[in-house]
């Protein structure tokens, strides 16, 4: 992590670096809780975006949706052979982050829900 120039005013935005690190504001961005609303991870959405959705997880999270990303940019179910994320390891990791809730299979846009489905569970019995 590098910081901002001195003298420029911190919006809170984090922007990539041609060398791959990431700049931080030289003023901490402060957040706070708002009673009732939660962090959601859609695992494909954030795969899309680049983003580490196992490290938000274990951040704490309200929801997670059940669901993978493949390699061509397809949701698919979580256990496919050309998944990217490791299904068990996100529902442990939130779990050991303070999730509670019930995760959501979401089978949107998967060529065979049914399977999808039944492919997830077996995938998620060890958990």
């Amino acid at each position: 992590m590098r910081t901002l120039e001195a003298g420029r005013e911190s919006g809170g935005l984090l922007l990539p670096d041609p060398v791959e690190t990431s700049v931080q504001p030289s003023t901490p961005v402060g957040s706070r809780a708002i009673d009732g609303l939660g962090i959601g991870i859609d695992p494909p959405a954030w795969l899309v975006g680049g983003l580490d959705c196992i490290d938000a997880a274990a951040r704490g999270v309200s929801a997670i949706r059940l669901a993978d990303l493949s390699r061509d940019g397809m949701r698919i179910p979580v256990g496919d052979p050309d998944g990217r994320i490791d299904g068990v390891a996100l529902v442990v990791t939130a779990r050991t982050g303070g999730f509670e809730g019930m995760p959501v299979i979401d089978a949107r846009r998967w060529p065979d829900p049914v399977t999808g489905v039944r492919r997830t569970l077996a995938t998620l019995a060890r958990v």
